[in-house]
């Protein structure tokens, strides 16, 4: 048997492991770790092999779920005792972070998923932050002419449920609604840009202020459009009645109503 030579006096050691040692420790605690996690590793010493693992002073219960190997494990390790080995109980705690919520963003950066960001508000107590505008999908009609859309909001953060609502109850394939949410840039969650959120593209798209305090003005004909945006007239994914849906004119900036059956312009858009 190992002759334990630790001090029965228990201490804490943190270790913090730096990016380019992230994936050894999810090879040395068996978690799976992706390459923008961020991992810790916590021991402490402990006076022999048959002594249990236990929690230690000042943790809580909801430090105990963190990590993919939440619990204290025992183990001998070599760098203990001034690197005489010892056993220990240690653990990994695991945070795991996304490249888009890793970072902030200001309108005109280029988004996570490779389009441009168009609009910011780092005040939403709920919901996403950014809203990003990806490439110009061509015509397609907003689709199921005469059916009810039930669920569909004309408001900033809208858009997405209204894409998902369509796509439900409008089994037509083409429409705006599918053509926006097709897959883009290694994300799917691409979707056509509510009323109010694309008359936040529009104010980006003619160098007006897309500031939050600014997002009931209208979109106007003032300013020249930025290089990748027309004079035409976009989809919106807000239903007026069972005939029409909402578009705007980049032109002038107006926003009307068309029926559902003709063929306008689609610029899909993500929200994180």
């Amino acid at each position: 048997p190992v002759m334990s030579v630790v001090t029965p006096v228990r201490s804490r050691f943190f270790l913090a492991i730096g990016s380019s040692l992230v994936m050894v420790a999810g090879m040395l605690f068996g978690a799976t770790v992706a390459a923008a996690d961020s991992v810790q590793v916590q021991s402490y010493q402990r006076v022999s092999q048959t002594e249990a693992c236990v929690a230690q002073p000042g943790e809580t219960p909801w430090q105990a779920s963190w990590g993919t190997n939440s619990s204290w494990s025992p183990s001998w390790e070599r760098w203990a005792n001034n690197g005489n080995g010892g056993w220990t109980c240690t653990r990994s705690i695991t945070w795991a972070r996304s490249a888009s919520s890793a970072r902030s963003y200001a309108v005109g950066d280029v988004g996570p998923g490779g389009g441009t960001i168009f609009y910011v508000d780092m005040a939403r107590a709920v919901g996403s932050q950014f809203w990003e505008v990806g490439s110009d999908l061509g015509t397609a009609e907003w689709g199921c002419l005469g059916a009810d859309i039930a669920g569909t909001g004309i408001d900033i953060g809208d858009g997405k449920v209204n894409t998902t609502a369509i796509m439900t109850g409008c089994v037509t394939s083409g429409i705006a609604a599918r053509v926006a949410s097709a897959s883009a840039g290694g994300y799917s969650d691409w979707f056509l840009p509510s009323k109010d959120e694309l008359n936040q593209l529009c104010k980006f798209a003619r160098n007006q202020s897309t500031s939050p305090t600014d997002k009931a003005v209208v979109c106007n004909n003032t300013g020249t459009l930025r290089g990748g945006f027309d004079s035409v007239d976009f989809w919106s994914s807000s239903q007026r009645n069972s005939s029409s849906a909402w578009y705007q004119r980049f032109g002038n900036g107006d926003q009307s109503n068309a029926f559902k059956d003709g063929s306008l312009r689609v610029r899909p858009v993500r929200a994180f």
